[in-house]
């Protein structure tokens, strides 16, 4: 009986002992999250001192006997933390509240090395801090133990695509959505990723979820219209561009590529509408400026052009610009502003063909031909199959009384441009000074073998035919002239011709 009592009073001794135990750790447990809950409220005003001073008490207090508690416990007061840093626009608060929340994500993970959690929010105070690898070893941490968080494979997914990781990111992106079906970020950063691995069909595919999700998405149809216009579907790309507009009436990048886009199309007049949109919206840098000048000069509105063509070459780096300043400033009869930016673009690019052209063709029209032959015959050792620098070739060496060499461009130029009548017509001129009349002859046939009413080729066939001693077909040429069209302005030269056959 007295073993009996005896075993009775242990029990309940224990039982005692282990409620006593019970209502301690709750009361420790009851106080932590007290405390838990204080700093949170701190950090929600913006408080770090107090949130800090509560972490602090919290920490003190935490159940030695439960790590799997003090490990939940370290987690939400480094992610408070980590919330008021990313908030924080003072560096001190910003960095004394990181400095403290990877302190307690340490100790979280050190108490529980399965809280996926703690290596979460350590990663994302790896990422403040500018630790790229250890946030990205956290994060994939992080999903090894619970791989069905939608979010940690979300931003494990962008850090992967951060780093050029395109396949991983692609996986990560596949498996968030599959997680979490309505998530329209899931969708648009998937088709960021398959995009970037050259997945086009794909990409429009998962933007378009995107969108299924979230019907207004201009950064979606944005993405769209860049992958159609570089796909070639230019009816697709503009449609998509202009919803990304109505959806975003102040998306500049949209307004721009859509003008872009209508200016590759030809269709200059709307790509001067939403050029103009973008720069009264704020963008004012040198591309936009160059765009803008490029189709006004397309529409003949030089004086207009002038100035957007100025702001985009006073960035002094691109050729391009420059070209396109000088363009608008000889259009504009500046003759000495066009002579200088062509230089420059010169200067900027020396293999830059375009200028060179133009420069050459003010110093011909100035009657500077060894200058201009130097401009042309430099941008001959660029392009050798540029038309204009051909014709222009034939020209000068022609104006040089250099005829065989005149010849030899004319003819490759009508070799890049056959159906050209008049680089043809050049080539024969450049016959008759060379003293080859019959080929002369024979590209004026060609001519007319082409257009039956190129008229100046009847005059100039006759002529030859006149050199070459063929009275009978020079009047027949003539004459079929006169015939068909009377009202020729050189007719009295024509018929004066005749009389003499």
């Amino acid at each position: 009986a007295e073993r009996a009592a005896a075993r009775e009073a242990e029990r309940i001794a224990q039982e005692e002992e282990a409620a006593r135990k019970s209502e301690e750790l709750r009361r420790k447990v009851d106080a932590v999250n007290a405390l838990v809950d204080r700093g949170a409220a701190a950090v929600a005003s913006g408080n770090l001192r107090s949130a800090l001073s509560n972490f602090d008490r919290a920490a003190e207090q935490l159940p030695a006997d439960d790590p799997v508690f003090a490990s939940q416990k370290y987690t939400e007061m480094a992610e408070s933390l980590l919330e008021i840093a990313r908030k924080s626009t003072d560096s001190t608060v910003r960095n004394e509240a990181l400095s403290s929340a990877l302190e307690y994500a340490g100790r979280a993970v050190q108490a529980d090395a399965e809280n996926a959690a703690a290596r979460f929010a350590r990663a994302g105070i790896y990422k403040e801090l500018g630790d790229g690898g250890a946030a990205l070893a956290d994060l994939e941490e992080a999903v090894r133990l619970d791989g069905g968080n939608y979010v940690y494979v979300y931003e494990l997914g962008k850090t992967y695509y951060e780093d050029r990781r395109y396949p991983e990111a692609e996986n990560c992106f596949v498996r968030t959505v599959e997680l979490n079906p309505s998530l329209e970020t899931g969708y648009f950063n998937l088709g960021m990723t398959q995009k970037a691995l050259g997945s086009y069909p794909d990409a429009v595919g998962s933007f378009q979820q995107a969108i299924a999700l979230r019907p207004s998405y201009p950064r979606a149809y944005l993405e769209i219209g860049r992958i159609l216009n570089r796909t070639g579907d230019f009816n697709g790309s503009i449609e998509n561009y202009l919803q990304a507009v109505r959806e975003d009436p102040g998306n500049v990048s949209a307004l721009r590529e859509l003008g872009a886009v209508y200016s590759a199309a030809g269709n200059f007049t709307e790509a001067e509408r939403y050029f103009r949109e973008a720069i009264a919206l704020g963008a004012s840098d040198a591309q936009t400026n160059y765009n803008m000048a490029s189709v006004l000069l397309e529409l003949g509105e030089n004086s207009r052009a002038l100035d957007y063509a100025k702001k985009a070459a006073e960035d002094g780096k691109s050729p391009v610009f420059l070209y396109t300043y000088g363009l608008a400033a000889e259009r504009n009869g500046m003759k000495d502003v066009a002579l200088t930016q062509y230089a420059a673009a010169i200067a900027a690019d020396p293999k830059y063909v375009k200028p060179r052209i133009n420069l050459g063709n003010i110093y011909l029209d100035a009657g500077r031909t060894d200058e201009a032959l130097t401009q042309f015959t430099a941008a001959y050792g660029i392009e050798k199959d540029n038309l204009e620098v051909n014709n222009n070739l034939g020209k000068v060496y022609g104006l040089k009384g250099q005829y065989s060499q005149s010849v030899e461009h004319y003819a490759r130029a009508v070799q890049l441009s056959p159906a050209d009548a008049g680089i043809r017509m050049n080539l024969a001129s450049a016959y008759v000074s060379a003293g080859l009349p019959e080929k002369a002859r024979d590209c004026y046939l060609e001519v007319l073998q082409e257009n039956a009413e190129y008229w100046d080729a009847s005059f100039e066939l006759g002529k030859i035919y006149v050199t070459l001693g063929d009275r009978a077909a020079a009047k027949s040429a003539l004459q079929n002239l006169l015939d068909k069209n009377p009202g020729y302005p050189a007719a009295d030269e024509v018929r004066a011709l005749l009389m003499t056959l």
